[in-house]
């Protein structure tokens, strides 16, 4: 809307920005001006992004990814960025619990392997087991 009525209005020279009324305010004014503009577009940004946030929260409620949700929450907070490289929540603590997490399941595996594998090709480690007779049960049935 700014944008549209200084340029249809020929307030711009160049780069410059030629609005009549400013320039006959005093700078106190001016700078007072600014204020209020510049305050008025953070509500509009921070009203556009709590609205947003309630809209995208009430998708992840109903597509069942509630464990999702906290994680948006944490990272839509108003102190948070876009700019942001790292989402929040994710720093060196825990990728550093992670990468444990990752080599204790290794050598699990691992351990895994070697109990039910045979790793050395040993023909002996597996025999078959023995063949015994079968066990006859008898199932009592109720009258």
């Amino acid at each position: 809307g700014f944008l549209y009525y200084t340029l249809s209005n020929n307030y711009w020279a160049g780069f410059g920005l030629t609005v009549p009324f400013f320039s006959e305010l005093g700078d106190v004014l001016k700078g007072l001006v600014l204020f209020i503009v510049f305050f008025g577009f953070a509500a509009v940004h921070y009203l556009n992004r709590s609205i947003m946030f309630r809209w995208v929260s009430k998708k992840i409620i109903k597509n069942g990814d509630e464990q999702y949700l906290n994680a948006f929450k944490k990272n839509t907070a108003y102190w948070r960025t876009i700019f942001k490289e790292k989402p929040a929540g994710w720093g060196r603590n825990s990728k550093k619990r992670l990468k444990i997490i990752i080599g204790n399941t290794s050598q699990f595996v691992e351990k895994l392997n070697n109990q039910f594998t045979n790793p050395s090709g040993d023909v002996d480690v597996f025999k078959a087991p023995e063949q015994t007779a079968p066990v006859e049960t008898k199932v009592e049935k109720k009258a």
